[in-house]
């Protein structure tokens, strides 16, 4: 029980301190999922402290291994939340936006499709071929 409540209190910190981020905020399609969760740094300080008051208990050595090791486990879970956060945003705007009237195939590959208002490859600057 106590690594569960340790990899909590992680993965709580951990994914507070991600979305506090400006990057992962404009990644988000600018929602502002950091305005949810009071202000300030205090959770992101407080929770991995409660996390290492409670594997203590367990004594000295084995408390602060778990600690540490909860820690990667709870960064594990705070990424994978984070990803399938972004990964519903990104689809949700890619059917709001979808327009695919523009899409020609890319002539240099035959795979990637580039939009046909100016975002086609450019010619290489020595040589002359895409690149």
């Amino acid at each position: 029980m106590i690594f569960l409540v340790s990899i909590l209190l992680w993965g709580g910190a951990l994914f507070r301190h991600a979305i506090a981020q400006p990057k992962m905020q404009r990644l988000m399609g600018g929602r502002q999922l950091g305005a949810q969760v009071p202000k300030g740094a205090t959770i992101t300080i407080v929770l991995p402290l409660l996390a290492l008051a409670l594997c203590l208990r367990l004594g000295v050595g084995y408390g602060l291994l778990a600690w540490f090791g909860t820690a990667s486990i709870g960064g594990l879970i705070a990424t994978g939340c984070l990803t399938s956060i972004m990964a519903a945003q990104r689809g949700r705007n890619l059917s709001d936006q979808a327009d695919f009237r523009n899409v020609r195939p890319d002539p240099g590959c035959g795979f990637a499709p580039h939009v046909a208002s100016g975002l086609a490859r450019q010619p290489h600057p020595r040589h002359g071929s895409p690149q």
